[in-house]
């Protein structure tokens, strides 16, 4: 039983400790649902799986072409040697 199993049992002995102090309510519906939901969660595999980085249309952008220079040749000059220290 996983966190989440635990997680829904809760919410459903909550609703129904709730529905035996409510007239009328009949909790079966809302358990369904709630269940439902819980169903569909990531970690229950209800959801879309992650794709990795190698399958992303707009590529990795940990392989991105960077132009980074070092402070040594900034232009405004390097912030460590600002004169403050």
């Amino acid at each position: 039983m996983g966190a989440l199993d635990g997680l829904l049992e809760q919410v459903k002995q909550a609703i129904s400790d709730h529905a035996g102090n409510a007239d009328g309510f009949d909790a079966n519906k809302l358990i369904g649902h709630v269940t439902e939901l819980f169903q569909k969660h990531p970690q229950n595999g209800g959801a879309q799986k992650v794709r990795p980085a190698s399958e992303d249309p707009y590529g990795d952008p940990g392989e991105a072409p960077r132009n980074v220079k070092p402070a040594s040749v900034d232009p405004f000059g390097d912030p460590a040697n600002d004169g403050r220290h």
